[in-house]
């Protein structure tokens, strides 16, 4: 229901989704949050949205009831952080790729060169992770997860790019349903 969230470097600010429940159910729209910055370590709820695009923060989450922890560190993006429940799911940490538009890609595909705009390889959001533990990035064609791994996933107009730097990295292509 709550992670430990804490600034390492940067501006890092943080939105809470005024439907986040008790139970852990958040809204997953950022449009109209209020980001304020975050100072110092703080416990906040499941479905916090971050803004990390000039700082790095420090997530901890529990993996199982007995309170044994995973920890990362994110930078240069924006993103929500949602949390399984189910057990098999053992303490999965979903971080979800959010902002910008996709309606530049889009745009250009009427008309002249319309084939190479939309096959067009312009970054339209991004996050960093060097993380421990069972950490899953979603973006808007596939989700990268690790385990012990530090990456980077890259939402494009011609798809999703994960590149990883150390360790290995399950990556769930949306389009073609395989891994």
């Amino acid at each position: 229901r709550t992670f430990n969230a804490e600034p390492v470097s940067g501006e890092v600010t943080v939105a809470i989704p005024a439907g986040a429940d008790s139970a852990g159910n958040a809204r997953t729209a950022q449009k109209g949050l209020r980001f304020i910055p975050l100072r110092e370590a703080r416990q906040l709820p499941v479905g916090t949205f971050f803004n990390t695009r000039r700082g790095r923060v420090r997530l901890q989450t529990a993996t199982t009831r007995r309170g044994r922890r995973q920890a990362g560190v994110f930078s240069r993006g924006l993103f929500q952080t949602l949390q399984s429940r189910r057990r098999s799911a053992r303490g999965l940490t979903e971080l979800r790729l959010k902002g910008s538009s996709f309606r530049r890609c889009a745009r250009a595909g009427h008309g002249r060169g319309a084939s190479t705009a939309r096959h067009s390889k312009r970054r339209i959001r991004r996050l960093r992770g060097n993380a421990r533990g069972r950490f899953r990035t979603r973006g808007r064609y596939s989700a990268a997860t690790v385990r012990g791994t530090i990456w980077e996933v890259s939402d494009r107009c011609d798809g999703t790019l994960t590149k990883v730097s150390r360790g290995r990295v399950s990556v769930r292509d949306f389009r073609r349903r395989r891994n």
